[in-house]
């Protein structure tokens, strides 16, 4: 499973077994995406950073998901390599959902991708950031209270 798009399709598969995508909404991910971006930027090494980045990678996904767009529409733009601010690509999201601008909060999604990949220890690529994330949830379960999944462990 080398190809990026598949692993895409599988996180969205994952997220649709769970009800993420249709029993939750984007501007309830968000907040998820904004744990993840804090996690991210507090790793304390490179192999909880590359789970990290994978993480919000994961959340990414499912929250455009969440707004209707195949994995084929976003896949090769997310790998692009663009630098930016963190807190100005979580506001642009915030403001597109929060305001149901799906096409501006693709644009803003997908540059906060490119924004995590921004983070990647040398080496990895955001194949094997996701890889890892996916590894850590693939068996995960839960249950969905008021749109919010709610790790086992945690209920």
């Amino acid at each position: 499973m080398k190809d990026l798009k598949e692993l895409f399709e599988r996180v969205v598969s994952w997220a649709g077994d769970r009800n993420l995508i249709n029993g939750s909404n984007a501007k309830l991910q968000f907040c998820k995406l904004v744990e993840e971006n804090w996690e991210m930027c507090s790793a304390k090494n490179n192999e909880e950073l590359l789970k990290e980045i994978g993480d919000y990678h994961v959340v990414s996904i499912i929250m455009l998901a969440q707004l209707g767009f195949k994995v084929k529409e976003y896949v090769e733009l997310s790998q692009s390599m663009v630098f930016t601010s963190g807190q100005e690509v979580l506001g642009k999201i915030a403001l597109a959902i929060t305001k149901d601008r799906s096409d501006d909060a693709f644009i803003h999604i997908v540059s906060g991708m490119r924004y995590a990949n921004s983070f990647l220890p040398r080496e990895s690529t955001i194949y094997d950031a996701v890889l890892a994330a996916f590894k850590k949830i693939e068996h995960r379960k839960g249950e969905m209270r008021n749109g919010i999944y709610i790790k086992e462990q945690d209920l």
